[in-house]
């Protein structure tokens, strides 16, 4: 019995050493007076992060590497559930999603390939002016090839805090850039994205905007 003990206390104590970082945030999101609000987790070990976004109806889960570069993406809603993940240049998405059974590969190039938003804070506070990379569409199982730009270094109001951000412009890595784009704001200090201004839709649609709140 004493053994065992140790052994799962060491064990314990091997966990807890690989994980060098661990957060939850609650974001609020706004879209034509219409409010909602989702928790954030994040998971740092080693070598890799674990993301995690919970709503009322569903969630992601996001294994990405120390670049926060997605392998796998899990989707959780309904009592349904399939998976996004990586093969070399090619997005494999399996499983069930509107009581509907899931088996489609799409092939990518060598590009990052980053699950939402939030994946992008390693970038935010990296050396590089500009990243292309993939982004899957869960709802569609679709893809887009984006890119990420930075732009000034901007303080911005979050809550009763001035915050120092990097502002980040997203959109598409085509010639549809001229007429789609959103705004990210990342905290200088960690990364962590603090507000967006997220056009969805087509030009001219309604814009979402997303805040950190705690």
């Amino acid at each position: 019995m004493i053994k065992l003990f140790k052994m799962n206390k060491i064990l314990i104590c091997l966990v807890f050493l690989s994980i060098s970082f661990a957060a939850q945030y609650t974001y609020q999101e706004i879209n034509n007076n219409q409010s909602n609000s989702y928790t954030y987790s994040i998971v740092k070990t080693d070598s890799d992060y674990k993301l995690s976004f919970l709503t009322n109806s569903r969630k992601v889960t996001i294994f990405a590497d120390h670049q926060m570069q997605a392998r796998k993406i899990e989707l959780i809603q309904d009592k349904n559930s399939f998976t996004v993940e990586r093969d070399n240049n090619t997005l494999v998405f399996k499983g069930m999603y509107k009581d509907k059974q899931l088996n489609k590969s799409i092939k990518i190039d060598k590009d990052p390939w980053f699950g939402n938003y939030h994946s992008l804070s390693q970038f935010a506070i990296s050396k590089l002016d500009r990243q292309e990379y993939y982004m899957a569409i869960l709802e569609t199982q679709d893809i887009m090839k984006m890119v990420a730009i930075k732009e000034k270094v901007e303080t911005v109001k979050i809550g009763d805090k001035n915050v120092d951000t990097q502002k980040v412009r997203i959109t598409l890595a085509d010639w549809r850039s001229m007429f789609w784009s959103s705004y990210a704001w990342f905290r200088l200090t960690d990364g962590l994205l603090v507000k967006t201004e997220e056009l969805r839709g087509p030009p001219g649609s309604s814009l979402y905007y997303t805040e950190l709140i705690e």
